[in-house]
């Protein structure tokens, strides 16, 4: 993350907790799926950084971006939209 933000090369998708990952893989459909996954042995709220709109995966409820609840060692799938 520091090299890409030192070169200057922006990603489609941040999280500023270094024990956080994030990234976008794109369906051969269209679909953008946003996946977050967490290395805190403890559960953590992270803050993703992405200009589309966010929803579960699953149920596809809107899922506020600034507040991504992830289990400890977890992973959530989100799906990425427009808006």
């Amino acid at each position: 993350r520091a090299l890409a933000a030192e070169a200057g090369v922006r990603t489609p998708v941040t999280v500023r907790d270094p024990l956080v990952h994030a990234d976008v893989l794109v369906h051969p459909d269209g679909r953008r799926f946003v996946w977050v996954v967490s290395e805190h042995e403890d559960g953590v709220t992270a803050d993703v950084e992405i200009a589309a709109g966010l929803a579960d995966a699953v149920t596809g409820e809107p899922v506020d971006r600034r507040r991504v609840v992830l289990e400890p060692f977890g992973v959530r799938v989100l799906r990425a939209y427009e808006g």
